[in-house]
């Protein structure tokens, strides 16, 4: 018995010596390993040239002088090498990868220069299709008519739009919601708040898009005319809290862009503004009682034309009115308000939500 658990005990040493040498074997294998992927993984240059003097070639990614021999790195072979320092062209090496060097830099240089002016295109195609009007702000990719105004010391565009079009507006909302009554009407359907809610943010929906529709223009046959202008409300949708706004028009979007800025009269007893148009005489002076004629500029490009106020504006209700010849004025004008106390505008463009 106990010769029997000698043996045991000695093949207990000798399992416990080979499991010993199999461990320190597989954490040196980990190591070398690990070494190997360190340096196959270090940061890669660019591959150079080391030269030897019979005119052969190494391609290396670096190379270091060490007494006398020159250790590098093989792109080749992904390791670490020796050469003899009296077997390699120090000079050819040198000289080919400062001219590699150079055409690498040049072709980056190149290719910078490409993306420059590539951008540079880009940013000129974007400063006339959409101008910047205000840091950070351009004006819109749709619409026609914008003016620009400053609330709480934030630039934004209002989208100007002319009454009558706002009126088609929620004339064409009311009557898709009137022959939507008619068919629940006759299905013996209640209309409901929520209907009414619906119809009505449909109508100012309509309302408000018609700032994004083209400018409408007079019918041949009544051209321009002189009556006095009603408009309904007391107040335009649109307030600038600044008292130079500065407008800006699509150019093509109207046949000419001649235009004089009136002051409304507002009549609350009958809930209206009206306006008189400016007479022959006065519009040949260019100013006049109740009226000022603007100027209007080509911006770069011949995108969009810039319309500028002759001079500070009062607090008031404004219409800008197109000129179509002696004695002829367009009746669908732009209507707006100058009030800094004003809130801000519900369909305004800023930096922030453009």
């Amino acid at each position: 018995m106990r010769i029997f658990f000698q043996m045991r005990k000695g093949y207990a040493k000798r399992a416990l010596v080979v499991a010993c040498v199999l461990l320190g074997t597989l954490w040196t294998l980990g190591n070398s390993a690990k070494a190997q992927t360190q340096v196959q993984d270090k940061p890669g240059h660019a591959t150079q040239r080391l030269y030897l003097k019979d005119g052969s070639f190494q391609l290396v990614t670096e190379y270091h002088l060490q007494g006398d021999h020159v250790h590098y790195y093989s792109a080749e072979r992904a390791a670490w090498e020796d050469v003899p320092m009296n077997l390699v062209d120090l000079a050819a090496t040198q000289k080919w990868n400062r001219e590699s060097d150079q055409l690498v830099e040049k072709a980056r240089a190149e290719r910078s220069a490409e993306r420059a002016a590539a951008e540079a295109e880009v940013r000129r195609e974007l400063d006339i299709k959409q101008p910047q009007v205000a840091p950070k702000l351009r004006l819109p990719e749709k619409g026609y008519f914008w003016g620009l105004d400053v609330f709480d010391g934030k630039p934004n565009l209002i989208p100007m739009a002319q009454p009558e079009a706002e009126a088609e507006a929620r004339e064409k909302a009311r009557a898709e919601f009137a022959g939507q009554r008619a068919d629940e009407k006759k299905q013996k359907k209640k209309v409901t708040d929520a209907e009414l809610a619906k119809a009505e943010a449909t109508a100012k929906a309509y309302e408000a898009n018609a700032a994004n529709l083209p400018p409408i223009a007079p019918k041949a046959e009544k051209a321009g005319r002189r009556e006095e202008l009603h408009l309904s409300g007391t107040a335009s949708r649109r307030a600038f809290h600044v008292t130079m706004p500065v407008l800006y028009l699509r150019a093509g979007s109207l046949p000419s862009a001649k235009f004089v800025l009136i002051r409304m009269l507002v009549d609350f007893q009958h809930q209206e503004r009206r306006m008189s148009p400016p007479s022959v005489e006065a519009l040949a002076g260019g100013n006049g009682k109740g009226f000022a004629a603007v100027s209007v500029t080509d911006m770069p490009g011949g995108k969009w034309l810039k319309i500028a106020m002759p001079t500070d504006l009062p607090i008031g209700q404004y219409a800008l009115v197109r000129i179509l010849g002696p004695d002829e004025w367009d009746e669908h004008v732009w209507d707006f308000s100058v009030n800094p106390e004003a809130p801000q505008n519900g369909e305004a463009v800023g930096v922030d939500n453009e």
